[in-house]
């Protein structure tokens, strides 16, 4: 009878080991495979004429000013590298083009846009770094 009631108590604390165990993995688990939608910026709106869409993943930087251009592709050069045809197939690459009309700088990626006042904007570096590679925003 001792035997019996030894087993049978190491039956239930093993048993609450394991419940134990299993509540403890399941309770830490990301239920949702969704990207979070917390960033810098806010939602794009409309591009400017000539200016398509970057690629998921892709940062588009965008200016008028010829001089600012060389500056945005040096920051896109320090944060991504160059962008090769594979950066961009991979949407690992930072694009920089040019459109008139654009004050400052506007950076576009994964639905976001940011305005900055130049390439040494602070908030444009950090737009760049929090979206690159992010498929939606």
């Amino acid at each position: 009878m001792k035997r019996t009631l030894s087993a049978l108590l190491l039956i239930v604390v093993v048993a609450a080991g394991v419940v134990a165990g299993l509540a403890f993995f399941t309770a830490r688990d990301q239920s949702t495979v969704a990207t979070p939608q917390a960033g810098p910026g806010r939602p794009a709106g409309e591009l400017p004429t000539g200016v398509e869409q970057p690629a998921p993943g892709n940062v588009l930087l965008v200016a008028s000013d010829p001089a600012e251009l060389e500056a945005l592709r040096d920051l896109g050069d320090r944060v991504a590298g160059e962008p090769t045809e594979a950066l961009r197939a991979a949407g690992q690459a930072v694009l920089v083009e040019e459109a008139t009309g654009v004050e400052g700088v506007r950076a576009f990626a994964a639905g976001r846009t940011v305005r900055a006042s130049g390439a040494d904007d602070p908030a444009l570096r950090e737009f760049v770094e929090a979206w690159l590679g992010r498929v939606e925003g």
